[in-house]
């Protein structure tokens, strides 16, 4: 894979012409090439309209972290959901004892 989804993009901390792009997947990527000081927004500004960047250009400096996420829910329209468990398959069908 050779593009990463940009969702961050920053200056270095230290005033260093360094920029760092954070990916959705969390890899966070150094620019190989230094950029002016009253450079830096306008660069900030395409790379974040762009959306994506080329990481062949960009030297990876750390692994994101998989977070797993709880699984999704489904139900159809108008169904019930049932918030504890039910007692026995006559209450789960609705029929009174």
């Amino acid at each position: 894979m050779n593009t990463a989804i940009v969702k961050n993009v920053a200056c270095a901390k230290n005033g260093s012409p360094t920029l760092f792009v954070e990916s959705k997947s969390g890899n966070v990527y150094k620019f190989n090439t230094s950029v002016p000081a009253d450079r830096a927004p306008t660069i900030i500004a395409k790379i974040k309209a762009a959306g994506v960047i080329n990481i062949k250009l960009w030297t990876k400096v750390r692994e994101g972290v998989f977070v797993k996420r709880e699984p999704r829910i489904f139900t159809p329209k108008g169904a019930e959901i049932l918030t504890e468990a039910p007692s026995s398959m006559a209450e789960l069908m609705g029929e009174a004892s």
